[in-house]
């Protein structure tokens, strides 16, 4: 009977968590757009989500930070990414993917503006140039060329939902994934790639702000 409670009660502290992600999400792209909002409430959600063990929750906190809330943020986003330990995994590659496919399909169906800056990326990074493998996959690289003879691939980028291995193709942005990135350079590449994409596959529009 114990176990069976605390399993009961695991299971609701779950869907409790699954709830402060998409509450969190529908508050701060739903809270007024400009510097001066921090959309307190909607991160507030997100973290109680994060601490309820629904790591979406932090993915989605990351990007927010590094992407939507100005440079005073973007390394607070860092560190929650890298708290998730995403590159200790298997296969990090497909745990990203399925966080991407997850979130996007919850946002397809959210209105709203989407705030951003242009996060410093530096094609020269010394730590990029200086790595063997990529920091978070832990792989030598290589990319995916667009195959369009491919009808699979082709069908996937005329889907409303593409593949996530397929964001690049349809945003026409670099994945991250794929080559040899820094973390610190992949997150910042991760949280644009995913909000563009977002952007044309939603009724969430991108609205550039000065910080």
């Amino acid at each position: 009977m114990a176990c069976k409670a605390a399993w009961g009660a695991s299971r609701r502290f779950s869907v409790l968590s699954q709830v402060s992600l998409a509450e969190g999400l529908i508050t701060f792209f739903t809270t007024p757009t400009s510097p001066g909002y921090l959309h307190g409430s909607g991160l507030q959600d997100l973290r109680q989500s994060l601490a309820g063990g629904e790591l979406k929750s932090g993915y989605m906190l990351g990007l927010l930070s590094i992407y939507c809330r100005g440079p005073m943020h973007i390394h607070e986003g860092i560190e929650t990414l890298s708290s998730l330990g995403i590159e200790k995994t298997t296969n990090p590659r497909r745990v990203i993917w399925d966080y991407r496919r997850k979130c996007s399909q919850m946002l397809s169906n959210f209105w709203g503006i989407i705030p951003y800056w242009e996060p410093p990326t530096d094609p020269n990074c010394a730590r990029c140039n200086s790595l063997q493998v990529h920091d978070i996959t832990r792989s030598e690289g290589g990319e995916i060329p667009l195959t369009t003879n491919n009808w699979w691939l082709l069908k996937s980028l005329m889907d409303w939902q593409a593949e996530p291995d397929n964001w690049q193709h349809v945003v026409d942005l670099a994945d991250p994934l794929y080559g040899i990135w820094c973390s610190t350079c992949f997150w910042v590449q991760e949280a644009k790639l995913f909000f563009v994409y977002i952007s044309t596959r939603s009724a969430l529009q991108l609205k550039k702000l000065d910080f």
